[in-house]
């Protein structure tokens, strides 16, 4: 419909254009206010087109906010369902499991490694859903001293994870003693500058200490949780090769 009445509009210009110099040829009067009356209609309904469009556009903004709106609160919603069921999971794994409490470490009262799994494979699931990406970064410390390096103090390293961390993100310590971060639409380049604050957060609490971090993100890295972990293991072996530390990111997807 727009586009008929702009060629109307065209059309009804280049007649008065050519009756314009019609008339300044032949020194015709009436040819003259013909052209001028072409040219004032010409004018008033482009005016009106472009109110019109400008409606329009207006129209489109309003509906495009509208349609955000509502993809993030599903969004939201899909997301709340997923931690419910990793909750749900993990909640009967602890019943089911003879002693001890599979949810929390100990040393740390971080999450455990068996809810760290859980919850990873949740978020990776729900990253599919939404198309947003989610990183796991591994994180390795230790402390300088005479014969090489020591443990770093895990309650420390582990409060100061909690502080620096942003809400969204789950921590856990892993049976290894390394710990596990969960990063809710999170990429990898600012998966490594996070881990990279982190280091010199505990380098700043505890003189001597020393961090290796292995960032991988999916869906840049690997299609699914088990494999997301392989990827950042492999660039945490990566990062312990240089001995004063360093946060290194995996490179490309590979088939594990």
């Amino acid at each position: 419909m727009e586009e008929r009445r702009g060629v109307l509009l065209l059309a009804t210009g280049v007649t008065g254009l050519l009756l314009g110099v019609g008339g300044a040829l032949w020194e015709s009067f009436q040819m003259a206010v013909i052209a001028g009356a072409l040219a004032l209609v010409g004018g008033v309904s482009a005016w009106r087109l472009v109110g019109l469009l400008r409606e329009a556009r207006r129209e489109i903004r309003a509906l495009t906010g509208e349609v955000n709106r509502q993809r993030r609160a599903r969004e939201m919603a899909e997301a709340q369902r997923d931690r419910i069921r990793v909750q749900g999971v993990a909640r009967m794994a602890v019943r089911e499991a003879p002693t001890g409490d599979l949810l929390l470490d100990p040393a740390t009262g971080l999450y455990s490694e068996d809810y760290f799994m859980v919850a990873l494979d949740g978020r990776v699931t729900t990253a599919k859903r939404t198309i947003r990406p989610v990183t796991c970064a591994l994180v390795d410390t230790a402390v300088k001293c005479e014969d090489g390096f020591g443990p770093a103090d895990a309650l420390v390293v582990s409060e100061v994870i909690r502080a620096a961390l942003d809400q969204r993100h789950t921590a856990a310590r892993l049976a290894g003693g390394e710990f596990g971060i969960i990063m809710d639409d999170t990429d990898t380049e600012t998966a490594v500058i996070e881990v990279r604050r982190l280091r010199e957060e505990i380098a700043s609490r505890i003189p001597g200490a020393t961090v290796w971090g292995g960032v991988a993100c999916y869906p840049a890295h690997a299609s699914n949780s088990d494999d997301l972990v392989r990827a950042a293991e492999k660039a945490l072996i990566c990062a312990r090769e240089w001995r004063n530390g360093k946060i290194e990111a995996a490179t490309t997807a590979e088939e594990y």
